[in-house]
């Protein structure tokens, strides 16, 4: 292999690792604060299964009750019972790249940043910080001094 080639291909490796790199922490942000619903949710149900024609993803459906409402497009109120499906990527070993949305856990309570996609259906709409455990709230939530 020529010098010329060999520096093109590592160029080419490099270009693919930063385009496809993880995303900067003001993205998900943008994100979340565009998110048409933004609520405090305790997870009902999980149900997770491997997709047929890829191992390394997974169809998740789940169903939430709605413990408080910041925002809502969609005119929300507590005590609503919300399905949300999204898929779940098991990234490749070395894998650089956005943060995949989480498997989520029965019983446990996230802020949720979700949007609407049907009549029966919401999906997450912050990619991998669209469900923050509720250990992390405060991480996510503005301090006011006194």
């Amino acid at each position: 292999m020529t010098a010329n080639r060999f520096l093109s291909v590592l160029a080419g490796l490099l270009f693919l690792n930063i385009a496809l790199a993880e995303l900067p922490p003001y993205v998900y942000e943008e994100w979340q604060d565009n998110s048409p619903e933004e609520l405090i949710v305790t997870v009902k149900r999980v149900n997770v299964h491997v997709d047929e024609n890829n191992n390394r993803l997974l169809h998740c459906s789940v169903t939430v009750i709605v413990d408080d409402v910041m925002r809502s497009e969609t005119d929300l109120t507590e005590g609503v019972i919300l399905k949300i499906r999204y898929y779940h990527r098991i990234p490749e070993p070395y894998f650089t790249g956005p943060s995949p949305i989480p498997v989520i856990n029965a019983g446990e309570s996230y802020l949720a940043y979700l949007k609407k996609v049907d009549e029966q259906f919401y999906t997450p709409s912050a990619g991998g910080l669209s469900f923050i455990p509720q250990n992390s709230f405060q991480l996510f939530t503005p301090q006011v001094d006194d």
